[in-house]
Formats: C-alpha cells, sequence, structure tokens
C-alpha cells in the first residue's frame, strides 16, 4: 500500500504554475487596452495640433507676402476689409480670388513719429465654422508714409532751387 501512496502523492498536482491564470491575462488585456486608449487620445491631440500649426503657419506666410507687397509699392496702404486672396504658384503677387480660403484686410494708421505709416495686415480663413479652423495672423510695421515722400522732394529740374552748404570752421 505504500507504493500506491507513493505514485499517488507523486501525481498530486503540483502548486508551481506553469502559465498565466485567468486573472492575469484579464488584468494585462485591460492594461493594454488602457495604454491604446492613450496613445489613440495623443496621436489624436498631435494631428490637432499639427493642423493648427499649418494654418497657422499659411495665414503667417500670406501676411508676410501682403505685408512685403505694401513695403515694395507693389499695394498701397489703402485700407481694406475683408478681401478674398489666393496664391499664385509662378507669382510672389497676392491676387483676389472670389473662392479663396483666406481674406486680408489692412488698415494704415499715422504713427506718432512724423513721416511714418502704422500698416496693420491681418489675414484669416474665410468660411470659419469654428474657433479651431479660425487661423488668423495680424502683422503690423511701421513703414515710409508714401505721401510723405512725396510731398519733400523738392523738384530737381527746377532751376531756381539752390543747395548750399556752409563749413563752420577756420583754417
Amino acid at each position: 500500500m505504500s507504493g500506491l501512496m507513493h505514485r499517488l502523492s507523486s501525481r498530486a498536482p503540483n502548486r508551481t504554475s506553469r502559465g498565466f491564470s485567468l486573472i492575469e491575462v484579464v488584468l494585462a488585456f485591460a492594461i493594454l487596452a488602457g495604454s491604446l486608449a492613450v496613445l489613440g487620445q495623443l496621436i489624436s491631440i498631435g494631428f490637432r495640433s499639427a493642423r493648427e500649426a499649418e494654418g497657422l503657419t499659411e495665414s503667417q506666410m500670406l501676411c508676410q507676402t501682403i505685408m512685403d507687397e505694401i513695403i515694395v509699392g507693389v499695394r498701397l496702404p489703402d485700407p481694406v476689409s475683408d478681401i478674398p486672396i489666393d496664391m499664385l504658384t509662378d507669382s510672389s503677387v497676392v491676387i483676389p480670388n472670389r473662392t479663396a480660403d483666406w481674406v486680408y484686410s489692412i488698415d494704415s494708421q499715422p504713427s506718432a513719429m512724423e513721416g511714418l505709416l502704422a500698416v496693420q495686415v491681418i489675414v484669416r480663413r474665410a468660411n470659419a465654422t469654428s474657433l479651431a479652423n479660425a487661423d488668423q495672423f495680424e502683422l503690423i510695421r511701421w513703414i515710409p508714409d508714401p505721401e510723405a515722400d512725396l510731398l519733400e522732394m523738392p523738384d530737381s529740374s527746377d532751376p531756381n532751387s539752390t543747395t548750399s552748404s556752409s563749413s563752420g570752421g577756420a583754417i
């Protein structure tokens, strides 16, 4: 009988586990699902931030282009509001387009310093349906007043205009 007991005891289940229990598997899947949900949210936030950065960058480039056109004299700093714009691929000139995604406004005010204008250019998305799509950029620069330059320039063909200079020193 002792031999039978020895064989029965050797067949007794081993208390050391060789695999995972059901609770460990369920817990691992719960952790995996939670981490995938968090990663999905982070990816969504990243894509949304990338779209916002793209819109802001595009509005900055358009605003700077319009300001550059004003500075070089292609466009006058006359006040306008909500003019549709479209960038040509073969030119850096901004032209009106009625189906454009962007509109611009220009405002110019005399600055505190004589002969300078404070020019403000605002570019914004034309049909923004929400604040998330409302990309807008504003640029303000002081530029020489084009009208003041015309008033101060003497006519060089006038024979009566003379230029004199004096030297204030003795030898």
